[in-house]
């Protein structure tokens, strides 16, 4: 997990790092549509945190993908 301070005296949040495991997938889901979809940020910055937030397979997955579209 990691955390990601809030600001304004509220408590940090905690990122879940989605592994692919089906039964985390919907609590990661929804805290990455919150701290990421939901802000006014580019393409690539909305990319680079969903990469922050991935590990094991699903991360190397969405890195050949990524690597794709650029090449």
């Amino acid at each position: 997990m990691e955390r990601i301070t809030a600001g304004h005296g509220l408590p940090a949040l905690q990122v879940l790092k989605f592994d692919g495991s089906p039964e985390v997938y919907l609590l990661f889901r929804q805290g990455f549509h919150q701290l990421v979809e939901t802000k006014v940020l580019d393409e690539q910055t909305k990319m680079a945190c969903l990469l922050q937030f991935l590990e094991g397979h699903v991360l190397h997955a969405v890195q050949r993908y990524e690597a794709f579209l650029v090449g």
